[in-house]
C-alpha cells in the first residue's frame, strides 16, 4: 500500500520561533493513524501547516519535503482539515454541507440536496436528513462535530486531518464521532489528533508520538502499545507525558553548557564494560584529545553584526555564514564579518573563497572543498574538528561557510558539537540544537546519517588502518 502523505525533514517556524524541527513520517492512504504528543509539541501546526492554513502568516518559514499522493503538497493538492474550532454555525446543515460538494456551481439545488441526502445515507448518517433546515449551532456538539467532519469527507480528499474530534464531548456523543471517523478510515486515509490513549486503542492502525518537534515513534498500533521501542513512547505510555528537556537535543545542549564553563581538566567517558573487549583504543585516528571547554567571549559582538545569516554557536569563538557576496555585496559581508570579529574563514564550497580578498579584511581562510548537499568524510572531519580546535587555542574566531550557510555550514557546526560532547551528544541531539540557530541548518539526509556515524565514531573509534590527514588548504594570500 503507498502511502498517501510522506514526510522528510519536514519543519516550521514562525519568526525565530521553531515548532515542528524535524517531522519524518509516512501516513498509509487507507486506515486511522492517530498523532499523539503532549501539549504544545506542534500537532496542530502540523496539520493546519499541511492544510494552508499557516501560509497566509508572513513570519512562517517551512523546509523539507512533503509529497502528498505522490507529488509535491502545494495550494490547490492537500489534505483537508477539520480544525477543533467549529465554523459555518450558523448556515444550516444543508447549507454547510453543500459548501464541499465537488462542481457544486454546475449542480442544481435539487441535485446537490439529492447528493447531500446519499452520502448522509453511506456514511450512517441518515438521521441527520430531518434536520437539513436546522442550523448548526442548534446542534447536540458532537453532532456540530460530525457535520463538519462530513463537510470536509464530501470533497473526497485522499486524507482528512481531524485535530481533538472528540474534545469536551461526552462519552456516547465522542463514540459516535469515532465510529465516523472509523466509518470513512476503511475507504481513505484519516490523520487524527489525540490526547486520548482508550480511544487511540479503538480506532488507530497506526500510531505517531511526536514531541520536541520530532517523530518520536511510529509503529503500528499494536507494537506501539505493547512494544513500544523508544524512551518517549515508555514514558508516555506511562505518564501521558514525554519528559520536558528534549530526548533528541538533552545532551547537546548540555555539551554547549560545557563548552560556556570555565577551562577544566576533562576526559572522554569510558567505554561501557559490556562492550570494552571489542573497542580497543583506535589506531585508525589520532589519539582523541581532552574535550575542550570553550568559554563565550563576554565581550563578543551580536550576530546581528555579522553578515545576513550569520549565527554563533559559541559566541565570539565559532559561527556559521554565507558565502560573502551571496545576498549583499563581497565587500561589505566581508566587512561585516570582520566587524563581528572573525579572523579565520573555513570554506566549505567546492570553489573556494578568495583568501587574497579576505585578507584585506584581515581574514585568513581555510579550504575544505564539499559538493553541495553533501557531508565530509569521516577522516576530513576528525581532522576539521582538530584544526578547529587549534584555531580556536590560538584566539582566532573562526566562521564556517558555504553557499547559503545551512546545508553544508550547518553539518560543520552540529559536527564539531558532537566533537565537543566527547561521545556524550548524538547525532539527532547536534542537529536539533543548530537547528534551533537556524531553522533550515542540515539540509540533506546524506549530512544527517553522517552526523549520526560521526556521533558513533568520536563515541567509539574503530580500530584499524592509520588514516591520513585530508589535505587541508590553509590559503596564504599571494
Amino acid at each position: 500500500m503507498k502511502p498517501v502523505l510522506v514526510l522528510q525533514g519536514f519543519g516550521v517556524a514562525f519568526g525565530t520561533r521553531t515548532i515542528l524541527l524535524d517531522m519524518s513520517l509516512s501516513i498509509p492512504s487507507r486506515g486511522c493513524t492517530v498523532l499523539l504528543g503532549p501539549s504544545g509539541t506542534g500537532k496542530s501546526t502540523l496539520l493546519r501547516s499541511l492544510a494552508g492554513l499557516n501560509d497566509t502568516n508572513p513570519s512562517m518559514r517551512t523546509w523539507g519535503q512533503r509529497i502528498y499522493e505522490g507529488e509535491p503538497l502545494s495550494p490547490l493538492h492537500r489534505p483537508a482539515l477539520v480544525a477543533q474550532k467549529a465554523d459555518f454555525l450558523m448556515a444550516t446543515v444543508q447549507d454547510s454541507l453543500v459548501t464541499k460538494l465537488p462542481q457544486r456551481s454546475s449542480l442544481t439545488r435539487a441535485r446537490q440536496l439529492d447528493m447531500v441526502r446519499d452520502f448522509l445515507e453511506k456514511t450512517g448518517q441518515a438521521v441527520l436528513t430531518a434536520k437539513l433546515a436546522t442550523p448548526v449551532i442548534d446542534l447536540p456538539p458532537h453532532e456540530r462535530q460530525i457535520i463538519a467532519i462530513l463537510r470536509q469527507s464530501l470533497s473526497g480528499p485522499a486524507l482528512l486531518m481531524v485535530d481533538e474530534p472528540t474534545a469536551n464531548l461526552p462519552p456516547d456523543g465522542a463514540q459516535a464521532v469515532l465510529d465516523l471517523l472509523e466509518l470513512l478510515a476503511s475507504e481513505r486515509a484519516v490523520l487524527m489528533v489525540s490526547h486520548h490513549l482508550a480511544q487511540t486503542r479503538q480506532i488507530a492502525q497506526e500510531v505517531v508520538l511526536m514531541a520536541d518537534g520530532v517523530v518520536q515513534e511510529s509503529a503500528a498500533k499494536d507494537d506501539f502499545f505493547l512494544r513500544p521501542q523508544s524512551a518517549a513512547a515508555q514514558h508516555y505510555l506511562r505518564s501521558g507525558s514525554c519528559p520536558e528537556a528534549g530526548i533528541a537535543d538533552q545532551t547537546a545542549g548540555d555539551a554547549l553548557a560545557a563548552a560556556h564553563e570555565p577551562a577544566r581538566q576533562a576526559s572522554v567517558k569510558p567505554v561501557p564494560p559490556a562492550i570494552a573487549d571489542k573497542v580497543q583504543p583506535a589506531a585508525s585516528l589520532p589519539a582523541r584529545p581532552a574535550m575542550p571547554h570553550w568559554q563565550p567571549d563576554p565581550a563578543a559582538k551580536s550576530a546581528f553584526c555579522g553578515p545576513r545569516g550569520f549565527v554563533w554557536l559559541i559566541e565570539g569563538k565559532l559561527a556559521g555564514t554565507p558565502l560573502p557576496g551571496i545576498v549583499h555585496d563581497t565587500q561589505q559581508d566581508l566587512n561585516a564579518l570582520r566587524n563581528a570579529g572573525i579572523t579565520r574563514l573555513i570554506s566549505l564550497t567546492e570553489t573556494p573563497f578568495d583568501a587574497t580578498l579576505a585578507a584585506l579584511y584581515d581574514i585568513q581562510c581555510t579550504a575544505l572543498p564539499i559538493r553541495d548537499m553533501n557531508a565530509p568524510t569521516s577522516t576530513q572531519a576528525w581532522f576539521l574538528c582538530e584544526s578547529i580546535d587549534r584555531c580556536l587555542q590560538r584566539g582566532e574566531v573562526v566562521a564556517v561557510h558555504c553557499k547559503a550557510g545551512l546545508g553544508r555550514t550547518g553539518t560543520v557546526l552540529a559536527m564539531y558539537l558532537i566533537w565537543l560532547g566527547a561521545g556524550q551528544v548524538s547525532g539527532a541531539g547536534a542537529m536539533a540544537h543548530v537547528r534551533r540557530l537556524e531553522a533550515r541548518m542540515i539540509q540533506s539526509l546524506e549530512q544527517e546519517k553522517f552526523l549520526e556515524k560521526f556521533a558513533q565514531l568520536v563515541a567509539h573509534p574503530p580500530t584499524g588502518k592509520q588514516l591520513s590527514s585530508p589535505a587541508f588548504n590553509a590559503k596564504k594570500p599571494s
